[in-house]
């Protein structure tokens, strides 16, 4: 439970206002199809979860416990720092011939690829010892996020999200950065 429950957190916390709930929202709009979108985007959420979780896995190792906590504190600071930086929305190509659930995992996953979540992922995958975890927290936690969007549509207040994100996560961050160097 170490791993499980910061991951959700933290995946779900970072997700919210995020580009990656506009893209929910589009390809829900474009396909009608809400089921199958959220089976696409759970679906990548949790191959890039899986990936994160075991280069959290590979670094553990190689790190101290206080250095894990730091790598932890940064990925924590970096998604509320991250919140707070101007946003595109993600354009969808016309095309979607493949259908709502592989264009929805397809899309999902190239635009995820290398975020914010697989790095908190991996941090927390690395600090608690326990990949798969930690993969399966962060996996729910996105596609809740991405649930969120596709059912509230534009009644979801990303920027406010944003903001409060962008505080909450990086006052986390120097919270577990503190208790690592042992400063209290």
């Amino acid at each position: 439970m170490d791993a499980l429950l910061p991951a959700f957190v933290a995946a779900l916390a970072a997700e919210m206002g995020d580009r990656t709930q506009v893209l929910a929202l589009l390809l829900a709009a474009r396909f009608g199809a809400r089921p199958a979108v959220l089976g696409g985007i759970a679906l990548a959420a949790a191959v890039h979860a899986l990936i994160a979780g075991y280069g959290g896995a590979l670094v553990a190792p190689l790190l101290t416990p206080e250095a894990r906590a730091l790598l932890l504190a940064l990925a924590l600071l970096a998604a509320g720092i991250g919140a707070w930086l101007p946003q595109r929305a993600p354009a969808l190509a016309d095309g979607g011939r493949w259908g709502a659930l592989p264009t929805s995992f397809a899309t999902f996953f190239l635009l995820e690829l290398g975020d914010k979540t697989q790095l908190l992922t991996a941090a927390v995958a690395a600090r608690a010892g326990a990949p798969l975890l930690a993969a399966t927290g962060a996996a729910a936690g996105v596609t809740v996020a991405a649930g969120l969007a596709i059912a509230l549509g534009a009644a979801l207040p990303r920027r406010a999200l944003r903001r409060v994100v962008g505080t909450i996560l990086p006052l986390v961050g120097l919270g577990v950065a503190i208790a690592a160097l042992r400063l209290i």
